[in-house]
């Protein structure tokens, strides 16, 4: 009798126990990497962004073609376009699409609109202000972008 009890082995009820707190932490991890994922879109995307707006500054600074660059700002994109203002039908635009997760959104520029044009010669705009780049099914995932009066574009 002392027998049986001694060698007595795994319960179902253990095995289902080890099994669920196995899941548990799996679907926390994932969860987490998934959050992670989607921070690192708009990371990426956001230093796209950047990289864009000093592209159009740095050209007006240095009178490519003797002209003044802007970016327009869109839901889904932003396109390079020499100044003064933006037409959609001319062959010089430069369109970048964002990640098709991501969306351009809150766009508050001084004067409103969404076109931030550079000055020549000191790089600086009158259309200075915000927007922000957002994950669409995460809208806690987010980063605001920050144009200033110099024309310098910076993460918030």
């Amino acid at each position: 009798m002392r027998q049986l009890l001694t060698n007595r082995g795994v319960t179902l009820l253990e095995v289902f126990l080890v099994v669920s707190i196995g899941v548990l932490m799996l679907v926390l991890s994932v969860y987490a990497l998934l959050g992670f994922w989607e921070q690192r879109i708009v990371d990426a995307e956001v230093e796209n962004a950047l990289s864009f707006l000093s592209r159009s500054r740095v050209d007006t600074i240095a009178s490519r073609n003797n002209a003044a660059y802007g970016v327009h700002l869109e839901n889904d994109r932003m396109v390079l376009y020499i100044g003064p203002n933006y037409d959609p039908g001319t062959t010089t635009n430069v369109t970048v699409m964002i990640h098709p997760a991501l969306e351009i959104v809150d766009i508050t520029l001084f004067g409103g609109g969404s076109d931030i044009l550079y000055k020549k010669w000191s790089g600086g705009t009158d259309q200075f202000g915000t927007f922000e780049l957002r994950f669409r099914e995460n809208l806690e995932v987010s980063t605001t972008v920050v144009v200033a009066g110099t024309g310098i574009a910076y993460i918030e």
